[in-house]
């Protein structure tokens, strides 16, 4: 059946959006389904039994809008309309300029477009509470993982020399390492001021960087680039490559993730994957794993600093929380989350034909 059923990506926006793991995980979803026989296509206008929207952009909204409500001489059958629920009021806030003004407006309009899907997507538990917070009906959300390749990662011992040597860092070096666009949302500020206060610990951040003057909370955040600046044991790496990233993975001893809000966390997962005990921020989205057994949390910058303090004394600690932490990967691996998408749309396709 999996063949006969055409299904139309929206991710509006996309070329901006490239690099972002909204994009990253949608691409990664539409490749997957491909290999499972779906007829798969991207910002396309053809005809569809599905339309699955990737972000929630207006002009997103306006189409599913038209989807649900009209026929016309190209759309001969209302196609099922699914939407994953990446963006919510909580994680839009505290990123970019003037996203904190548009709140009241976001209260009314998320849930008119999440409501106009047939079956919704939430990433993580944590996210479906806070969808169904807005009003939307439990029953259309299904959780499914963004999905890591589980199969993928290879700790590399020779690759953590060659990088550290390119880092100007020695074996007797300790590198912690954060991931994630430079915004207030992921706790970039946090991060500078951890650095601060470990002069004789490395920090390096990856991600994208984002011109300051675009962000909210601009005129704090430059004063934490300008503080940053003038520290030499902190640098910015910027959005880099794919195999950039597992080299710096594989160089580097801790994972830091200051986040003040998430809908899953996905690099926290990246990161196990490779081996680094987690230093994380004491958020719902992180309640399925515990503090002290698979991850140490945080709730203030002093627990930050004594937590790095602590797993660079104790190797021992650090080996049991990744062993720990990476019991949970099975249940976020890729191949899963593609199967259960599918699952979702041979379902929404049977019962239009019942």
């Amino acid at each position: 059946m999996n063949k006969r059923i055409k299904v139309n990506f929206i991710i509006d926006f996309s070329n901006a959006l490239k690099g972002s793991g909204i994009y990253s995980s949608a691409t990664r979803l539409a490749q997957g389904l491909k290999e499972l026989g779906f007829d798969i296509s991207i910002n396309s206008n053809r005809s569809a039994d599905i339309v699955h929207f990737h972000t929630a952009l207006p002009q997103s909204c306006i189409k599913a809008y038209m989807y649900r409500s009209f026929k016309s001489k190209t759309i001969k059958k209302l196609p099922k309309i699914v939407i994953h629920g990446h963006t919510t009021i909580e994680d839009f806030v505290n990123s970019f300029i003037f996203s904190n003004q548009i709140k009241p407006f976001l209260k009314h309009y998320l849930p008119f477009y999440y409501n106009l899907a047939d079956k919704l997507i939430a990433v993580s538990d944590h996210n479906k509470n806070l969808l169904v917070n807005y009003g939307i009906n439990q029953e259309k959300i299904e959780v499914i993982s963004n999905g890591i390749k589980t199969d993928s990662a290879k700790i590399n011992n020779k690759l953590r020399i060659l990088a550290r040597k390119e880092l100007g860092l020695s074996e007797k070096d300790t590198l912690v390492i954060g991931l994630g666009v430079s915004i207030y949302r992921k706790g970039i500020d946090i991060f500078v001021k951890i650095a601060e206060k470990l002069p004789n610990v490395q920090f390096i951040w990856i991600g994208k960087r984002i011109p300051t003057s675009f962000l909210a909370h601009s005129s704090y955040l430059k004063k934490c680039f300008k503080l940053a600046n003038n520290l030499p044991n902190i640098k910015f790496a910027g959005y880099v490559s794919r195999k950039t990233l597992i080299s710096v993975l594989n160089s580097s001893d801790i994972f830091l993730f200051p986040t003040r809000e998430e809908n899953q966390g996905i690099a926290f997962l990246e990161a196990i994957l490779y081996g680094k005990p987690a230093i994380i921020s004491n958020h719902p989205v992180f309640s399925e794993y515990e503090d002290k057994t698979h991850v140490l949390k945080a709730n203030n910058l002093e627990d930050y600093v004594n937590h790095i303090n602590y797993l660079i004394n104790n190797k021992d600690i650090r080996m049991k929380l990744v062993k720990n932490a990476r019991s949970y990967l099975d249940n976020h691996e890729i191949k899963l989350s593609i199967n259960r998408v599918s699952d979702v749309y041979s379902e929404l396709i049977s019962d239009s034909k019942n």
